[in-house]
């Protein structure tokens, strides 16, 4: 569990809900075109799972930065740490109320039918949501019976099924996901010699069943993961990971009227040398909901933990939210709020408000205004008995502003978009060094945030072009924060049978002071596809090769990834 929570405290420094509003390598496709979106007065996007690996589905997209290392996944959103990033699977909030995170090889991405991202501020999230959020919509529509069976570098096997029935107006829709990987690859060092990276291990078993009905929708879904937890290169320690997410969601829908009752449990245990800790974190939740006029919601979240550094430890929230998007003319107006009994039983309101013009069918201009906050985890606070890390009972509550403007352009071949944002976050979490060599967190008096994102999307006949850039400052002191590039990118090309990319990461300080930064590199991408109909349904086989001229990198320091290294899977989608 030390680990652990040092992983947190390295990448944290010095920084450091409703239904869906809008993956193994997944061959993301991102959409900002539909109507929906391209009038949407903030930034989102929509990514579409084809692919199989977590890091290279959203590599290098504009203000999304996955941090991988020591068999953890985790986001980060426009330079925001993992715990300022609110994650929900079909409205139900899986960020671990011990740690505030999410791994996400927990997520199987044959589960996931779309996710859709909102970048910056939102109050209809409540707090968390700082940098942004994630909404995984799970189990969508297919054939009767689908299925995967891949198999690639470092041992890698996976198979997934899903079944789907209709009965007398249920629609059933079941999945398992098995798969298991021995994860230690080769790499070079700085000075060119060759090493190799071991207890990289892993396996994951996840099973999934969704009933939906005109008015009634039910979710229940498990995923176990037993990883390694290998440290920074050179360390002795062989640590180890069991982690369960389970997830429980019953909606009953009359219009104009919405009532959902949620559970969300993550049990993990932690085994550092001969000592194993386990930590137990809940969310479980009640919200009865209008959809008209107003689209209004009220209840409760009940977060709870467990753990021997911690102890036993309960928060209630008790909230109302609402949002109305409004059509004036050409313009368009989205306001928001949040007012709720969090954090630390006092009253606090957030909001939202954005504001669109639409002078032709094909230009979109928008702004918005939000504010947000992020209560402190209970790691944060309470930690304890440890030789190295201290909780800090004394914290407050981040809160943070942000404003936002940008452009949209849509012509039949052609698709561009820029934004510009700018912030602050007050009382930033940020663990530091104490006097007593402990580290412990502490408050950062203000943090400011500003940045750009460009995407530009070409279509001609088949061939499809983007281009993604980001520019993400997020400083303190005038100081980027460490891990954080300052500057992303991707070019892809893609075609039916045919995809190439081009990913490039800036530099990183790799420590929160001194001069000293881990390098910007580039990798590239292709990945074969290759699909035939037939009277039965269709099958697909697809061949990804990652970084193919076998790139030496890491995203944090110590901490090496896979050089050239590929995975093939074979599907059938039977109608």
């Amino acid at each position: 569990m030390k680990l652990l929570l040092l992983f947190t405290i390295v990448t944290s420094e010095p920084q450091e809900v409703p239904g869906p509003f809008m993956m193994e390598e997944v061959l993301v496709t991102a959409s900002r075109y539909g109507d929906e979106l391209f009038t949407a007065p903030f930034s989102s996007a929509v990514f579409y799972p084809h692919e199989s690996q977590w890091h290279s589905a959203f590599f290098a997209y504009p203000g999304l930065f996955l941090r991988n290392y020591g068999n953890l996944i985790q986001t980060s959103l426009r330079g925001t740490a993992s715990e300022e990033n609110l994650l929900l699977i079909e409205g139900v909030p899986i960020n671990s109320p011990q740690s505030g995170t999410v791994d996400l090889q927990l997520i199987p991405p044959s589960f996931v039918d779309r996710i859709e991202m909102r970048s910056g501020g939102s109050s209809l999230f409540g707090p968390g949501a700082m940098g942004g959020a994630f909404s995984f919509s799970l189990l969508g529509p297919g054939g009767r019976l689908s299925g995967s069976l891949s198999a690639g570098s470092f041992s890698r096997k996976e198979i997934s099924i899903t079944g789907r029935n209709t009965f007398s107006g249920l629609a059933l829709t079941s999945a398992v996901d098995v798969g298991k990987g021995k994860g230690n690859f080769p790499y070079r060092d700085a000075w060119g010699e060759k090493h190799f990276r071991e207890n990289n291990d892993r396996r994951r078993s996840a099973a999934a069943i969704k009933l939906t009905s005109p008015g009634f929708e039910g979710l229940i879904m498990v995923s176990s993961l037993e990883c390694g937890v290998p440290g920074p290169v050179g360390s002795p320690m062989r640590s180890r990971r069991w982690e369960t997410l389970s997830i429980a969601k019953v909606e009953l829908k009359e219009d104009p009227f919405r009532f959902k009752v949620f559970l969300n449990r993550d049990d993990m245990k932690y085994r550092a040398e001969s000592a194993t800790e386990r930590t137990i974190g809940n969310i479980a939740g009640f919200t009865a909901a209008t959809v008209s006029p107003l689209h209004l919601r009220a209840g409760f979240t009940l977060k709870s933990g467990n753990s021997p550094r911690t102890g036993e430890r309960k928060r209630l929230d008790l909230f109302v939210t609402g949002g109305k998007k409004l059509a004036l003319g050409l313009f368009r107006l989205t306001p928001e709020f949040y007012l709720s009994t969090s954090p630390q039983k006092h009253p606090h309101l957030t909001y939202f408000f954005g504001t669109g013009y639409s002078p032709s069918r094909d230009v979109f201009l928008y702004a918005n205004l939000s504010t947000n906050l992020r209560e402190p985890t209970f790691n944060e606070l309470y930690w304890q008995g440890d030789p190295f890390a201290s909780g800090n009972p004394n914290l407050r509550p981040e809160k943070g502003w942000l404003t936002e403007g940008g452009v949209r352009i849509r012509k039949p071949l052609l698709f561009f978009d820029i934004s510009f944002y700018t912030g602050k976050n007050q009382d930033m979490i940020v663990w530091e060094p104490t006097e007593d060599g402990l580290w412990s967190p502490r408050n950062k008096r203000e943090v400011i945030l500003m940045g750009n994102e460009t995407h530009i999307y070409f279509k001609f006949k088949s061939l499809s072009l983007y281009l993604f850039y980001g520019l993400n400052s997020i400083t303190s002191e005038g100081r980027q924060l460490m891990l954080r590039p300052l500057h992303s990118g991707r070019l892809e090309v893609s075609s039916p049978f045919l995809r190439a990319r081009l990913n490039f990461v800036g530099e990183r300080y790799e420590r929160p002071s001194g001069p000293k930064k881990m390098p910007s590199f580039l990798t590239f991408d292709i990945l074969f596809r290759f699909e035939r109909n037939f009277n039965f349904g269709d099958i697909g086989v697809e061949l990804c090769i990652y970084n193919v001229f076998d790139r030496q990198y890491e995203l944090v320091r110590g901490y090496p990834l896979p050089g050239r290294y590929f995975n093939l899977k074979v599907s059938a989608n039977i109608l």
